[in-house]
């Protein structure tokens, strides 16, 4: 795109504007606040071109269940992201879905959308596996209460494991400006509170589940990379 094009020459040019040659410093400087005024390109702007969007083709119909964010919440962390979800109309099914967006730096929102696909997957899946591992003369909403409960404990176990990769969560500053600039007039995600059982050991059988699923994100220079166990 010939706005791309346009950033990432005037962002070459104020590198150049450090340079020790006084010379070339200046001209450098001089082209790039030129470049700047003539496409009405502002400081803000420049800062937040290297935030990204990243929209998860994971689907839920409406409403995201608390266990769901519990697991948005993790993957956020883990890159240093922020998320909102956007409506849409699913032709196919007839009706309308939401799908969360993830805004990071560089690749980042792109890895942490493809890893909320896995890891959501993997999360529906071992809950429905949990759910008919159940005894069969346990009442109906008894049996989702539990599998609900089950499922926020395997997000919780995939949180800890996200706190011993990465502590203390930082999201660039860069990213929360244009986070906020971005959801500034949209309304907060509405979430569906899962009914769940007071029985804990379904959350911690989902505990332990959860903690057990290897994630790693080997970073090499400028590359990011995640590693799921299946």
């Amino acid at each position: 795109m010939e706005d791309t094009r346009i950033l990432e020459k005037i962002k070459k040019l104020l590198k150049l504007s450090a340079s020790n040659n006084q010379n070339e410093s200046s001209l450098a400087l001089e082209k790039a606040l030129e470049l700047m005024n003539k496409h009405g390109i502002s400081e803000s702007r420049l800062r937040m071109s290297d935030v990204t969007e990243a929209q998860s083709k994971q689907m839920r119909v409406l409403k995201l269940a608390d266990y769901q964010i519990f697991l948005l919440n993790a993957i956020q962390d883990l890159f240093g992201c922020e998320s909102f979800c956007i409506y849409d109309f699913n032709h196919k099914l007839k009706r309308w879905v939401v799908r969360p967006v993830f805004v990071g730096l560089g690749a980042n929102a792109e890895v942490a959308a493809y890893c909320f696909e896995v890891l959501s997957i993997k999360q529906d899946k071992a809950r429905i596996e949990f759910l008919g591992s159940l005894h069969k003369n346990t009442k109906k909403q008894n049996k989702t209460n539990k599998a609900n409960e089950f499922a926020i404990g395997w997000a919780i176990g995939i949180n800890e494991t996200v706190k011993r990769l990465v502590p203390v969560r930082v999201v660039p500053e860069v990213v929360d400006e244009y986070f906020k600039l971005k959801t500034k007039n949209m309304a907060d995600t509405i979430t569906r509170k899962s009914k769940t059982s007071k029985d804990n050991k379904a959350l911690i059988f989902g505990l332990d589940a959860g903690s057990k699923v290897d994630i790693s994100k080997p970073i090499s220079g400028n590359k990011i990379q995640v590693q799921l166990s299946y």
